[in-house]
Protein backbone atom coordinates (compact mmCIF):
# COMPACT_ATOMS: atom_id res chain seq x y z
CA UNK A 1 0.00 0.00 0.00
CA UNK A 2 1.22 3.59 -0.73
CA UNK A 3 0.61 6.18 2.74
CA UNK A 4 0.69 9.63 1.45
CA UNK A 5 0.82 12.44 3.51
CA UNK A 6 0.71 16.56 1.45
CA UNK A 7 4.45 15.85 -0.77
CA UNK A 8 4.97 12.27 1.19
CA UNK A 9 4.69 9.40 -0.14
CA UNK A 10 5.86 6.15 1.51
CA UNK A 11 5.49 2.31 0.75
CA UNK A 12 4.14 0.15 3.26
CA UNK A 13 2.06 -3.21 4.08
CA UNK A 14 -1.36 -4.42 6.27
CA UNK A 15 -0.91 -7.44 7.04
CA UNK A 16 -4.21 -9.50 8.60
CA UNK A 17 -3.35 -11.45 11.58
CA UNK A 18 -6.76 -13.12 12.22
CA UNK A 19 -10.28 -13.19 10.75
CA UNK A 20 -12.76 -14.39 13.18
CA UNK A 21 -11.10 -17.94 13.75
CA UNK A 22 -8.71 -17.90 10.66
CA UNK A 23 -5.04 -17.51 11.75
CA UNK A 24 -2.45 -16.16 9.27
CA UNK A 25 1.15 -17.28 10.10
CA UNK A 26 3.98 -16.38 7.24
CA UNK A 27 0.84 -16.48 4.18
CA UNK A 28 -0.75 -19.88 5.44
CA UNK A 29 -3.99 -19.98 7.18
CA UNK A 30 -4.61 -21.58 9.69
CA UNK A 31 -8.03 -22.50 11.82
CA UNK A 32 -7.47 -22.19 15.44
CA UNK A 33 -10.96 -24.18 16.20
CA UNK A 34 -9.63 -27.13 14.20
CA UNK A 35 -10.71 -30.03 15.85
CA UNK A 36 -7.77 -32.38 15.70
CA UNK A 37 -9.48 -35.89 16.03
CA UNK A 38 -10.54 -34.83 12.20
CA UNK A 39 -8.45 -36.38 9.54
CA UNK A 40 -6.82 -34.18 7.76
CA UNK A 41 -6.57 -29.91 7.69
CA UNK A 42 -8.74 -28.26 4.43
CA UNK A 43 -5.75 -27.74 2.23
CA UNK A 44 -5.33 -23.77 0.77
CA UNK A 45 -8.06 -22.88 3.01
CA UNK A 46 -9.80 -19.93 1.59
CA UNK A 47 -11.16 -17.68 4.47
CA UNK A 48 -13.56 -16.12 1.84
CA UNK A 49 -16.03 -18.93 0.95
CA UNK A 50 -16.45 -19.61 4.52
CA UNK A 51 -20.13 -17.99 5.60
CA UNK A 52 -20.53 -15.45 8.87
CA UNK A 53 -23.55 -13.86 9.92
CA UNK A 54 -23.16 -10.12 10.69
CA UNK A 55 -20.01 -8.28 11.00
CA UNK A 56 -16.24 -9.84 10.88
CA UNK A 57 -13.90 -9.76 14.00
CA UNK A 58 -10.39 -8.50 12.08
CA UNK A 59 -6.99 -7.56 13.56
CA UNK A 60 -4.16 -6.60 10.94
CA UNK A 61 -0.55 -5.54 11.22
CA UNK A 62 0.09 -1.97 9.43
CA UNK A 63 4.18 -1.50 8.90
CA UNK A 64 5.00 2.00 6.89
CA UNK A 65 8.28 3.77 6.28
CA UNK A 66 8.73 7.58 6.82
CA UNK A 67 10.03 8.58 3.39
CA UNK A 68 12.32 11.25 4.77
CA UNK A 69 13.75 12.06 1.30
CA UNK A 70 10.61 12.84 -0.05
CA UNK A 71 9.31 14.83 3.10
CA UNK A 72 12.09 15.84 4.97
CA UNK A 73 12.92 16.38 8.48
CA UNK A 74 10.90 19.47 8.49
CA UNK A 75 8.01 18.05 7.39
CA UNK A 76 8.09 14.77 9.83
CA UNK A 77 8.63 17.25 12.40
CA UNK A 78 5.41 18.77 11.11
CA UNK A 79 3.34 15.91 10.86
CA UNK A 80 4.36 14.60 14.60
CA UNK A 81 4.62 11.30 13.56
CA UNK A 82 6.96 9.94 16.18
CA UNK A 83 8.27 6.17 15.41
CA UNK A 84 11.20 3.70 15.84
CA UNK A 85 14.55 4.13 15.70
CA UNK A 86 14.85 2.98 11.81
CA UNK A 87 11.56 5.38 10.96
CA UNK A 88 9.35 2.62 10.31
CA UNK A 89 5.53 3.39 11.98
CA UNK A 90 4.23 -0.13 13.30
CA UNK A 91 0.60 -0.31 13.89
CA UNK A 92 -1.44 -3.26 15.51
CA UNK A 93 -4.96 -2.91 14.63
CA UNK A 94 -8.26 -4.88 15.85
CA UNK A 95 -11.94 -4.47 14.57
CA UNK A 96 -14.90 -5.17 12.45
CA UNK A 97 -15.39 -5.77 8.79
CA UNK A 98 -18.81 -5.13 7.37
CA UNK A 99 -18.88 -7.09 4.20
CA UNK A 100 -22.26 -4.84 3.40
CA UNK A 101 -20.46 -1.91 2.55
CA UNK A 102 -17.08 -3.27 2.53
CA UNK A 103 -15.76 -1.02 5.13
CA UNK A 104 -13.27 -2.12 7.86
CA UNK A 105 -13.07 -0.35 10.90
CA UNK A 106 -10.25 -0.91 13.66
CA UNK A 107 -8.45 0.86 16.52
CA UNK A 108 -4.62 0.33 16.36
CA UNK A 109 -1.83 0.94 19.15
CA UNK A 110 1.54 1.90 17.73
CA UNK A 111 4.97 1.24 18.95
CA UNK A 112 6.80 4.47 20.23
CA UNK A 113 10.47 5.16 20.49
CA UNK A 114 10.25 4.37 24.45
CA UNK A 115 8.88 1.30 24.53
CA UNK A 116 5.31 2.56 25.07
CA UNK A 117 1.75 2.70 22.94
CA UNK A 118 -0.20 5.09 21.44
CA UNK A 119 -3.45 3.49 21.59
CA UNK A 120 -6.08 6.04 20.48
CA UNK A 121 -5.53 5.13 16.56
CA UNK A 122 -8.40 4.66 14.24
CA UNK A 123 -7.08 2.80 11.09
CA UNK A 124 -9.96 2.71 8.26
CA UNK A 125 -10.07 0.75 5.07
CA UNK A 126 -12.95 0.50 1.96
CA UNK A 127 -12.40 -2.40 -0.08
CA UNK A 128 -13.56 -1.92 -3.32
CA UNK A 129 -17.49 -2.54 -4.29
CA UNK A 130 -18.36 -3.21 -7.62
CA UNK A 131 -15.99 -3.02 -10.60
CA UNK A 132 -13.28 -0.82 -8.24
CA UNK A 133 -9.67 -1.87 -7.82
CA UNK A 134 -8.41 0.10 -5.10
CA UNK A 135 -8.62 -0.12 -1.71
CA UNK A 136 -8.63 3.37 0.32
CA UNK A 137 -8.37 4.32 3.86
CA UNK A 138 -6.85 6.53 6.29
CA UNK A 139 -5.15 6.29 9.54
CA UNK A 140 -5.98 9.58 11.92
CA UNK A 141 -5.54 10.27 15.47
CA UNK A 142 -7.89 10.20 17.82
CA UNK A 143 -6.33 12.69 20.50
CA UNK A 144 -6.77 16.35 20.56
CA UNK A 145 -4.17 18.38 18.39
CA UNK A 146 -2.69 20.03 21.28
CA UNK A 147 -1.28 16.55 22.60
CA UNK A 148 2.14 15.17 21.98
CA UNK A 149 1.25 12.14 20.62
CA UNK A 150 -1.16 13.54 18.28
CA UNK A 151 -0.90 13.58 14.35
CA UNK A 152 -1.99 14.60 10.91
CA UNK A 153 -4.62 12.35 8.80
CA UNK A 154 -2.67 10.16 6.49
CA UNK A 155 -4.22 8.86 3.28
CA UNK A 156 -3.81 5.05 2.03
CA UNK A 157 -4.48 3.62 -1.13
CA UNK A 158 -3.54 -0.41 -2.47
CA UNK A 159 -4.40 -2.42 -4.91
CA UNK A 160 -6.20 -5.39 -5.84
CA UNK A 161 -4.39 -8.18 -7.50
CA UNK A 162 -5.37 -11.48 -8.24
CA UNK A 163 -2.52 -14.52 -8.65
CA UNK A 164 -2.79 -14.20 -12.45
CA UNK A 165 -2.32 -10.58 -11.97
CA UNK A 166 0.82 -11.28 -9.81
CA UNK A 167 2.05 -14.03 -11.96
CA UNK A 168 2.10 -11.46 -15.03
CA UNK A 169 4.00 -8.68 -12.95
CA UNK A 170 6.27 -11.13 -11.86
CA UNK A 171 7.17 -12.24 -15.88
CA UNK A 172 7.19 -8.65 -16.45
CA UNK A 173 9.98 -8.31 -14.15
CA UNK A 174 11.90 -10.67 -15.48
CA UNK A 175 11.30 -9.65 -19.19
CA UNK A 176 13.20 -6.13 -18.02
CA UNK A 177 15.99 -7.98 -16.70
CA UNK A 178 16.18 -9.84 -19.77
CA UNK A 179 15.87 -6.16 -21.43
CA UNK A 180 18.46 -4.52 -18.98
CA UNK A 181 21.16 -7.71 -20.61
CA UNK A 182 20.08 -7.53 -23.88
CA UNK A 183 20.48 -3.40 -24.15
CA UNK A 184 24.21 -3.41 -22.56
CA UNK A 185 25.40 -6.11 -24.43
CA UNK A 186 24.26 -4.66 -27.22
CA UNK A 187 26.07 -1.21 -25.91
CA UNK A 188 29.10 -3.05 -25.75
CA UNK A 189 28.82 -4.36 -29.34
CA UNK A 190 28.28 -1.36 -30.60
CA UNK A 191 31.18 0.57 -29.18
CA UNK A 192 33.24 -2.36 -29.78
CA UNK A 193 32.40 -1.54 -33.18
CA UNK A 194 33.34 2.28 -33.07
CA UNK A 195 36.74 1.45 -31.61
CA UNK A 196 37.58 -0.84 -34.74
CA UNK A 197 36.40 1.42 -36.83
CA UNK A 198 38.38 4.50 -35.53
CA UNK A 199 41.14 1.94 -35.80
CA UNK A 200 41.20 1.50 -39.69
CA UNK A 201 40.72 5.49 -40.08
CA UNK A 202 42.73 6.99 -36.95
CA UNK A 203 41.87 10.20 -39.09
CA UNK A 204 38.13 9.90 -38.08
CA UNK A 205 38.79 10.12 -34.38
CA UNK A 206 39.61 14.06 -34.86
CA UNK A 207 35.89 14.87 -35.89
CA UNK A 208 34.05 13.01 -33.49
CA UNK A 209 32.60 15.59 -30.59
CA UNK A 210 33.96 15.03 -26.91
CA UNK A 211 30.25 16.32 -25.59
CA UNK A 212 28.51 13.21 -27.28
CA UNK A 213 31.12 10.81 -26.18
CA UNK A 214 31.54 12.59 -22.16
CA UNK A 215 27.38 11.99 -22.06
CA UNK A 216 27.12 8.47 -23.67
CA UNK A 217 30.24 7.92 -20.92
CA UNK A 218 28.08 9.58 -17.73
CA UNK A 219 25.37 7.95 -19.15
CA UNK A 220 27.01 4.24 -18.62
CA UNK A 221 28.73 5.85 -15.27
CA UNK A 222 26.05 7.24 -13.53
CA UNK A 223 23.59 3.88 -13.32
CA UNK A 224 26.89 2.02 -12.57
CA UNK A 225 27.94 4.17 -9.54
CA UNK A 226 24.48 5.80 -7.81
CA UNK A 227 21.55 4.55 -9.17
CA UNK A 228 21.51 1.07 -10.24
CA UNK A 229 20.90 0.23 -6.12
CA UNK A 230 17.86 2.25 -6.07
CA UNK A 231 16.72 0.36 -9.06
CA UNK A 232 16.71 -3.05 -7.23
CA UNK A 233 16.34 -1.69 -4.20
CA UNK A 234 12.84 -1.69 -4.96
CA UNK A 235 12.09 -5.44 -5.23
CA UNK A 236 13.62 -5.91 -2.14
CA UNK A 237 12.80 -2.83 0.14
CA UNK A 238 9.33 -1.11 -1.07
CA UNK A 239 7.12 -4.29 -0.89
CA UNK A 240 6.08 -7.53 1.67
CA UNK A 241 4.75 -9.36 -0.85
CA UNK A 242 7.48 -12.04 -2.18
CA UNK A 243 8.57 -12.32 -5.55
CA UNK A 244 10.58 -14.93 -5.12
CA UNK A 245 12.74 -16.98 -3.30
CA UNK A 246 15.57 -18.85 -5.38
CA UNK A 247 17.92 -15.33 -5.71
CA UNK A 248 17.68 -15.02 -9.88
CA UNK A 249 16.63 -11.28 -8.95
CA UNK A 250 20.12 -11.02 -7.40
CA UNK A 251 22.25 -12.94 -9.67
CA UNK A 252 20.97 -11.21 -12.95
CA UNK A 253 21.94 -7.82 -10.83
CA UNK A 254 25.79 -9.57 -10.63
CA UNK A 255 25.39 -9.97 -14.13
CA UNK A 256 24.14 -6.93 -15.23
CA UNK A 257 26.84 -4.73 -12.85
CA UNK A 258 29.53 -6.25 -15.47
CA UNK A 259 27.88 -6.27 -18.36
CA UNK A 260 27.57 -2.35 -17.31
CA UNK A 261 30.97 -1.99 -16.28
CA UNK A 262 32.45 -3.32 -19.61
CA UNK A 263 30.42 -1.04 -21.78
CA UNK A 264 31.55 1.78 -19.43
CA UNK A 265 35.04 0.92 -19.94
CA UNK A 266 34.76 0.70 -23.57
CA UNK A 267 32.71 3.93 -23.52
CA UNK A 268 35.18 5.64 -21.33
CA UNK A 269 38.42 4.32 -24.19
CA UNK A 270 36.38 5.80 -26.90
CA UNK A 271 36.03 9.08 -24.82
CA UNK A 272 39.73 9.36 -23.97
CA UNK A 273 40.94 8.39 -27.46
CA UNK A 274 38.49 11.07 -28.67
CA UNK A 275 40.03 13.83 -26.22
CA UNK A 276 43.71 13.16 -26.74
CA UNK A 277 43.17 13.32 -30.87
CA UNK A 278 41.87 16.76 -30.15
CA UNK A 279 45.12 18.69 -29.27
CA UNK A 280 44.63 21.81 -30.87
CA UNK A 281 41.70 21.44 -32.86
CA UNK A 282 39.33 22.65 -30.43
CA UNK A 283 37.61 25.53 -32.25
CA UNK A 284 34.89 23.84 -33.22
CA UNK A 285 34.20 21.78 -30.12
CA UNK A 286 34.34 24.97 -28.41
CA UNK A 287 31.76 26.37 -30.76
CA UNK A 288 29.39 23.57 -30.37
CA UNK A 289 30.03 23.78 -26.61
CA UNK A 290 28.69 27.24 -26.59
CA UNK A 291 25.40 26.15 -28.64
CA UNK A 292 24.63 23.23 -27.02
CA UNK A 293 25.17 24.60 -23.12
CA UNK A 294 22.91 26.81 -23.04
CA UNK A 295 20.14 25.01 -24.49
CA UNK A 296 20.61 22.17 -22.00
CA UNK A 297 20.57 25.05 -19.30
CA UNK A 298 17.22 26.59 -20.86
CA UNK A 299 15.81 23.11 -20.18
CA UNK A 300 16.92 22.49 -16.82
CA UNK A 301 15.89 26.05 -15.81
CA UNK A 302 12.69 25.51 -17.00
CA UNK A 303 12.15 22.20 -15.58
CA UNK A 304 13.14 23.96 -12.56
CA UNK A 305 10.60 26.67 -12.88
CA UNK A 306 7.59 24.62 -13.75
CA UNK A 307 8.48 22.63 -10.63
CA UNK A 308 8.34 25.97 -8.45
CA UNK A 309 5.05 27.33 -9.90
CA UNK A 310 3.86 23.44 -9.15
CA UNK A 311 5.20 23.89 -5.55
CA UNK A 312 3.23 27.07 -4.98
CA UNK A 313 6.72 29.31 -5.05
CA UNK A 314 8.30 27.44 -2.55
CA UNK A 315 11.41 25.05 -2.51
CA UNK A 316 11.65 23.71 1.13
CA UNK A 317 13.29 20.03 1.92
CA UNK A 318 10.23 18.43 1.56
CA UNK A 319 10.16 19.63 -1.99
CA UNK A 320 13.83 18.90 -2.94
CA UNK A 321 12.74 15.41 -3.84
CA UNK A 322 10.73 16.07 -6.65
CA UNK A 323 13.32 18.57 -7.64
CA UNK A 324 15.94 16.00 -7.71
CA UNK A 325 13.06 13.20 -9.89
CA UNK A 326 12.80 16.05 -12.66
CA UNK A 327 16.95 16.53 -13.00
CA UNK A 328 17.26 12.91 -13.26
CA UNK A 329 14.67 12.85 -16.01
CA UNK A 330 16.26 15.93 -17.43
CA UNK A 331 19.93 13.79 -17.48
CA UNK A 332 18.15 10.77 -19.14
CA UNK A 333 16.36 13.07 -21.91
CA UNK A 334 19.88 14.64 -22.65
CA UNK A 335 21.20 10.90 -23.16
CA UNK A 336 18.51 9.83 -25.23
CA UNK A 337 19.75 12.99 -27.45
CA UNK A 338 22.96 12.38 -26.96
CA UNK A 339 23.82 12.88 -31.16
CA UNK A 340 22.44 16.77 -30.74
CA UNK A 341 26.67 17.67 -30.07
CA UNK A 342 27.44 15.74 -33.12
CA UNK A 343 24.96 17.13 -35.05
CA UNK A 344 26.51 20.65 -34.27
CA UNK A 345 29.89 19.73 -34.39
CA UNK A 346 29.19 18.18 -38.20
CA UNK A 347 27.55 21.47 -39.14
CA UNK A 348 30.97 23.56 -38.19
CA UNK A 349 32.72 21.22 -40.28
CA UNK A 350 30.82 20.92 -42.75
CA UNK A 351 32.43 17.27 -43.85
CA UNK A 352 30.63 13.91 -45.41
CA UNK A 353 33.15 11.70 -44.41
CA UNK A 354 31.94 8.66 -41.81
CA UNK A 355 33.17 9.96 -38.16
CA UNK A 356 30.42 7.56 -36.83
CA UNK A 357 30.02 3.94 -37.87
CA UNK A 358 26.61 2.76 -38.66
CA UNK A 359 26.31 0.11 -35.69
CA UNK A 360 27.19 2.53 -33.58
CA UNK A 361 25.28 5.78 -33.83
CA UNK A 362 22.22 3.98 -35.11
CA UNK A 363 22.67 1.23 -32.56
CA UNK A 364 22.93 3.45 -29.56
CA UNK A 365 20.02 5.42 -30.98
CA UNK A 366 17.95 1.76 -30.95
CA UNK A 367 18.76 1.34 -27.39
CA UNK A 368 18.21 4.75 -25.93
CA UNK A 369 14.80 4.60 -27.70
CA UNK A 370 13.69 1.14 -26.75
CA UNK A 371 12.70 1.77 -23.48
CA UNK A 372 9.98 4.33 -24.79
CA UNK A 373 8.53 1.99 -27.29
CA UNK A 374 8.38 -0.76 -24.11
CA UNK A 375 7.02 1.97 -22.01
CA UNK A 376 3.98 2.29 -24.45
CA UNK A 377 3.67 -1.39 -24.47
CA UNK A 378 4.00 -1.51 -20.94
CA UNK A 379 0.94 1.07 -20.53
CA UNK A 380 -1.75 -1.15 -22.81
CA UNK A 381 -0.44 -4.07 -21.26
CA UNK A 382 -0.48 -3.08 -17.68
CA UNK A 383 -2.59 -0.57 -16.96
CA UNK A 384 -2.65 -1.49 -13.40
CA UNK A 385 -1.03 -3.29 -11.13
CA UNK A 386 0.03 -3.71 -7.46
CA UNK A 387 3.73 -4.84 -8.65
CA UNK A 388 3.97 -2.12 -11.33
CA UNK A 389 6.50 -0.01 -8.95
CA UNK A 390 8.82 -2.86 -9.63
CA UNK A 391 10.67 -0.73 -11.94
CA UNK A 392 14.14 -2.42 -13.68
CA UNK A 393 13.82 -1.22 -17.62
CA UNK A 394 12.61 2.05 -18.42
CA UNK A 395 12.21 3.15 -14.94
CA UNK A 396 10.50 6.54 -14.73
CA UNK A 397 12.43 8.09 -11.85
CA UNK A 398 15.44 8.17 -14.10
CA UNK A 399 13.59 9.40 -17.42
CA UNK A 400 10.57 11.18 -19.08
CA UNK A 401 8.05 8.05 -19.20
CA UNK A 402 4.27 9.05 -20.56
CA UNK A 403 2.57 8.24 -23.49
CA UNK A 404 3.15 11.52 -25.48
CA UNK A 405 6.99 12.38 -23.90
CA UNK A 406 7.24 8.59 -25.56
CA UNK A 407 6.26 9.94 -28.65
CA UNK A 408 8.40 12.99 -28.92
CA UNK A 409 11.42 11.40 -27.77
CA UNK A 410 11.09 8.68 -30.04
CA UNK A 411 10.73 10.80 -32.97
CA UNK A 412 13.31 13.04 -31.86
CA UNK A 413 15.70 10.42 -31.36
CA UNK A 414 15.17 9.19 -34.88
CA UNK A 415 15.17 12.32 -36.50
CA UNK A 416 18.90 13.05 -35.09
CA UNK A 417 19.73 9.28 -36.45
CA UNK A 418 18.45 10.48 -39.71
CA UNK A 419 20.11 13.93 -39.98
CA UNK A 420 23.81 12.51 -38.53
CA UNK A 421 23.46 9.44 -41.59
CA UNK A 422 22.48 12.07 -44.39
CA UNK A 423 25.68 14.02 -42.86
CA UNK A 424 28.22 11.93 -43.33
CA UNK A 425 26.60 11.29 -46.75
CA UNK A 426 25.37 14.48 -48.24
CA UNK A 427 27.86 17.02 -46.06
CA UNK A 428 27.13 18.35 -42.71
CA UNK A 429 25.38 21.59 -44.21
CA UNK A 430 22.98 20.03 -46.16
CA UNK A 431 20.23 21.32 -44.85
CA UNK A 432 21.56 25.27 -45.57
CA UNK A 433 21.37 26.86 -49.14
CA UNK A 434 24.13 26.45 -51.20
CA UNK A 435 26.15 29.18 -50.36
CA UNK A 436 26.60 28.16 -47.24
CA UNK A 437 27.41 24.58 -47.75
CA UNK A 438 31.51 25.10 -47.73
CA UNK A 439 33.56 21.88 -48.14
CA UNK A 440 36.64 21.36 -45.64
CA UNK A 441 40.06 21.69 -47.01
CA UNK A 442 42.47 19.14 -45.04
CA UNK A 443 45.86 20.77 -44.44
CA UNK A 444 48.64 18.46 -45.47
CA UNK A 445 51.32 18.56 -42.36
CA UNK A 446 54.66 17.40 -43.67
CA UNK A 447 55.66 14.75 -40.17
CA UNK A 448 58.85 14.45 -39.16
CA UNK A 449 59.98 11.31 -37.74
CA UNK A 450 62.72 10.91 -35.42
CA UNK A 451 65.00 7.78 -34.74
Amino acid sequence: MSVKHKNMVSTGFAVPIMVESWVFDDYIIKNTNFNPWQEAIPPAADISTTAYNGPVNVSYEVSFMLNISSIGTSGISSLNLSSTDDNRVEISAEGVYDDKTGQLCMVGCRNLKNASFDCEILVKFQFPRGKESFIKGNIESLREKNDALYFENLNIISQIFDETEAGESIWRVDLEVVMVLISYTLMCVFTRRQLLHLKKRAEMVNFISVSTMLILTLGHMVPLVLNFEAIFSNTSNQRKVPIRSDGLLEANEVIVRLVTMVAFILQFRLLQLTWIAKKNRWIHEIRTLCICLPMYIIGGSTMFVLNWKNNNGTISSQRQSSIWVDLRSYAGLTIDGFLFPQLILNIFQASKENVLSHPFYIGTTFVRLLPHAYDLYRGQKYISHQLDRLYIYANPRSNFYSPSWDIVILCGGLLFAVIVFLQQRVGGRFMFPKRFQGNVEYEVTLVTSIK
